[in-house]
């Protein structure tokens, strides 16, 4: 289930409009680095190329459901390759319907957009202490420099492996905007009182990782 694309995760999060029916206003928080105009031009195009994406992968997941539905036939294993049909199904029906809901509030201007201090500090760097040691965004062979806006340090606990060769071969995960790291996001998590999207905020940030570490074409 981690391999499903986090845009996914994030739209099934959003209720549909039926849902929000009662919602007048939402709450943008974004640090001091993003510009309003910014922040809801990438939420509008996300929109605009999520709802014919999941609306198409909708309709192929359910022309392959009778087809799935075949494995019942086999005796004894459950019927693995159907129920996975079926949740894709939902899955691409909640992330399309969440991406209408999302366009409908950016369309009818139901939102304001908020700059939070404190996640500000954060992708500053100032929410964790200093150290000599360097990040991810140092160059190597530089041990000297730190630069502001990650908070990870190398060799740290909460790095994963893949997130550790990154650093360790100099390439930098991300320059703009900075990337925060997981501790962080368990921080954020208790400090916005969102417990339920730490674990979605985390596998955004390994997929984020992941394709940054993709050499080039």
């Amino acid at each position: 289930m981690d391999r499903i694309d986090f845009r996914e995760y994030f739209l099934k999060e959003i209720p549909t409009k039926s849902e929000g029916a009662m919602v007048r206003k939402v709450d943008i928080v974004v640090p001091s680095l993003l510009n309003e105009s910014q922040v809801i031009g990438e939420l509008r195009l996300l929109a605009q190329r999520q709802i014919p994406y999941h609306g198409r992968w909708m309709k192929y997941c359910c022309y392959m459901l009778p087809v799935s539905s075949l494995f019942t036939l086999v005796p004894i294993i459950p019927n693995f390759p159907f129920f996975y049909n079926l949740f894709r199904v939902y899955s691409h029906y909640k992330a399309r319907h969440g991406a209408q809901y999302l366009q409908h509030m950016l369309d009818e201007n139901s939102y304001e957009v908020v700059v939070d201090s404190e996640l500000s500090r954060w992708y500053q760097g100032e929410m964790l202490p200093q150290t000599s040691t360097p990040d991810s965004r140092t160059v190597a062979g530089d041990s000297s420099a730190r630069a502001p806006g990650y908070s990870s340090i190398n060799h740290s606990p909460e790095l994963s492996d893949d997130d550790q060769r990154t650093l360790e071969s100099g390439s930098p995960l991300l320059e703009d905007p900075p990337l925060i790291s997981d501790n962080d996001i368990t921080r954020m998590a208790v400090y916005f009182q969102l417990p339920l999207f730490e674990p979605t905020i985390r596998r955004a940030r390994h997929q984020i990782v992941a394709d940054l570490s993709k050499p080039s074409q």
